[in-house]
């Protein structure tokens, strides 16, 4: 049961991202970009395992996420299998 609140948590918290970015496409102080992707990395969705993939492949992604692991023990992937 934790594992869905979680689950329903994220998603929700995904959707915000994905909301205020595209606020943010309209607004200049906001860079709305960056908060898309961080709603489409947060949310479930098909294409999610291929954009992290992808990501993973850039220095910048892989320090953040080992950042966020170390900091809050979060990792983009930790409700998958496996």
């Amino acid at each position: 049961m934790k594992r869905l609140w979680r689950r329903v948590l994220r998603n929700a918290i995904g959707v915000l991202c994905i909301a205020i970015g595209i606020v943010g496409g309209f607004i200049p102080v906001l860079q709305g970009w960056m908060f898309i992707l961080a709603g489409l990395l947060l949310i479930d969705w098909p294409g999610r395992r291929w954009l992290l993939a992808k990501m993973r492949r850039t220095k910048t992604f892989h320090r953040a996420e080992d950042w966020l692991h170390r900091k809050f023990g979060f990792r983009f992937d930790d409700d998958e299998p496996g």
